[in-house]
């Protein structure tokens, strides 16, 4: 490869599909070989025309992760580290109202994730949560819609709330 060439890194399978606009930067990484589930596809999907999914700069994904935009937008930071089995969707993929659920949610919302932010194993991400820089998602966690991590806090529980702050500098206490 030339001096400059783009290398996107899928260690495990990973599909990319859909109308809209997926960006990656040319560090990010799907796919951990040496870790559970590493012969499960990563699902990656911008359903919509006017669906976004952006990953920043040296973000790596474990195996089996789900994001899917309806309209909206997912974004990562950079640096962000992200567990295996990861489910990020910035719709309810369809309508609540009974009479109306065979039809697409009509409200999506954008979900942030800041930089370096480490997501722990089977974390739910649900549309409109934004996660500030440098936080901790515990294992298992599940976010609800319009959930908001401030920056350097630890997250968990489902549904999730914030139940501590990282320590932003090394030696320092949580």
């Amino acid at each position: 490869m030339g001096e400059g060439a783009r290398v996107l890194n899928l260690l495990t399978p990973t599909h990319f599909k859909g109308a809209g606009r997926i960006r990656l930067a040319a560090s990010s990484v799907f796919g951990v070989p040496r870790s559970p589930g590493s012969y499960g596809a990563s699902y990656i999907e911008s359903r919509t025309p006017d669906s976004l999914i952006e990953i920043g700069a040296d973000t790596v994904f474990n195996n089996r992760c789900v994001l899917i935009s309806e309209g909206a937008s997912i974004r990562f930071g950079a640096r962000c580290l992200i567990g295996p089995e990861l489910h990020v969707m910035d719709s309810n993929s369809h309508d609540l109202r009974l009479d109306h659920r065979r039809q697409p949610d009509s409200k999506p919302m954008a979900v942030e994730i800041g930089d370096d932010v480490f997501i722990g194993s089977r974390v739910t991400i649900l549309k409109g949560a934004r996660i500030g820089r440098g936080c901790v998602i515990a294992a298992g966690a599940v976010l609800m819609p319009r959930f908001e991590a401030p920056e350097l806090s630890i997250v968990a529980g489902n549904p999730a709330t914030v139940v501590g702050r990282v320590a932003d500098e090394v030696g320092g206490n949580n």
